[in-house]
């Protein structure tokens, strides 16, 4: 598929599905995220990537790439936003006891950092989360297991 500039058809341009930006100081394209897994909610564009850094980053127990958060609309076509945060070993030793606190705090991050809420946090056994060989979270198949009720949820 290619696309092509607003008033020059002479050059064409490849869809790639990327979201990117060229940066005004060093002028270099840097990719920043993919197009379908963008959310967009209430008329605004929230990259998921920018959430999952938010939750990871606000909790010591998480390492990168252990979260997904996803974009969905439920059966009244109302947009929702959940996050999948894949356990560690230690933290799901504990995860029961203060499950609430971790959810109140997750959610409190979220709403202070990008200003939307969470309408669920759902935690999976380690070494669960859906990654390329090159170690990236795979969303979209991430929502689909979500979706379909297959992933591999801590029983809480």
């Amino acid at each position: 598929y290619y696309a092509f500039l607003k008033g020059d058809t002479t050059k064409q341009y490849l869809r790639t599905g990327d979201i990117g930006f060229v940066s005004q100081h060093d002028e270099h394209l840097y990719i920043c995220g993919r197009l379908k897994d963008l959310i967009i909610s209430d008329g605004r564009n929230i990259h998921p990537e920018d959430i999952e850094y938010t939750i990871t980053e606000s909790m010591d127990a998480l390492s990168s790439q252990s979260c997904a958060v996803i974009g969905y609309e439920d059966d009244k076509e109302i947009q929702k936003i959940a996050a999948i945060i894949e356990t560690n070993r230690s933290l799901k030793r504990n995860l029961s006891e203060k499950i609430d606190k971790l959810r109140t705090h997750i959610c409190k991050s979220v709403i202070d950092e990008h200003g939307i809420g969470l309408s669920e946090i759902i935690f999976i056994q380690p070494a669960t989360m859906k990654k390329t060989t090159s170690g990236k979270i795979q969303r979209s198949l991430m929502k689909n297991l979500y979706l379909k009720g297959k992933l591999s949820e801590l029983n809480l």
